[in-house]
């Protein structure tokens, strides 16, 4: 497991392989179903109302979308720029007489 930076496992290391958890590596580790196996319970009733999902919108998905816009007009402001120095370069040295070309 080396370069592994996180390592995630059931409680008690349940459903893990016996020679991880046994008494000669690890102390303490009993991994029983009837107390670690792991569920999820999702409320039947639970409802999303429209007001919940105008403010999910507005807090999460909508400031992802500004982000984007705003990261490709910093590029767009960046490529005018290399274009702009790169004509004035180009102004100058035909303009002094030296040209590259």
């Amino acid at each position: 497991m080396d370069g592994v930076s996180l390592v995630a496992s059931m409680p008690h290391f349940y459903l893990g392989a016996e020679e991880y958890y046994n008494k000669s590596v690890l102390e303490g580790l009993e991994p029983w179903e009837e107390w670690h196996q792991t569920f999820i319970d999702i409320e039947p009733s639970a409802a999303l109302t429209k007001e919940l999902a105008d403010e999910f919108y507005n807090r999460i998905i909508l400031p992802q979308e500004v982000l984007a816009i705003g990261s490709w007009t910093a590029v767009g402001v960046g490529l005018l720029t290399v274009v702009v120095v790169g004509a004035i370069t180009v102004r100058e040295y035909r303009r002094r007489g030296f040209r590259p070309y």
